[in-house]
């Protein structure tokens, strides 16, 4: 899965959107940050070539951008929470999805915040030139959402059905 954006949409064909995603902030519980206000002159971990980067030097991450002190880049998501759990980073802009994913299964003590950048949605990938390995997935998704199975699995993975498939 994947971050729809206009780019992508061009260079390969994309399933239904399946998953609402937010641009977030992962912070730890003590930090005092409770909001994207509240970065005013702290580090910002980020995964280098991420949607999160894209989104930092976009119209919508301007703000965020001009008011930390210091933005740390790292090769993966693991890294940018690592620094943020050594006191490093201040926080980690990520999608949500996969900050609540990441936290989960770690069992680290961090906290997703509620304000976020941006929303967006997560779709599934494709060559562009197969439509129907495309419309077969995008069947799939339908019928796991009709089922309830795909609400399920993303409270399993991800705390709550967070899942938009109409």
């Amino acid at each position: 899965g994947m971050s729809v954006s206009a780019e992508r949409e061009e260079q390969m064909s994309l399933s239904i959107p399946y998953l609402d995603n937010h641009m977030a902030l992962v912070v730890m519980p003590d930090s005092g940050i409770s909001t994207v206000a509240d970065m005013q002159g702290k580090n910002l971990a980020v995964q280098t070539g991420s949607t999160a980067e894209e989104a930092l030097e976009a119209e919508d991450g301007a703000e965020l951008k001009a008011a930390v002190a210091n933005v740390n880049g790292f090769d993966d998501n693991l890294a940018a929470l690592m620094d943020l759990e050594s006191g490093a980073s201040d926080a980690v802009l990520i999608d949500d999805v996969v900050a609540n994913y990441l936290i989960a299964t770690s069992g680290k003590n961090m906290i997703v915040l509620e304000d976020f950048l941006y929303a967006e949605n997560y779709a599934i990938g494709f060559r562009k030139d197969d439509a129907a390995l495309t419309e077969a997935v995008n069947t799939a998704l339908r019928t796991l959402k009709d089922s309830g199975k795909l609400a399920e699995i993303a409270t399993k993975w991800f705390g709550s059905d967070t899942t938009i498939v109409e």
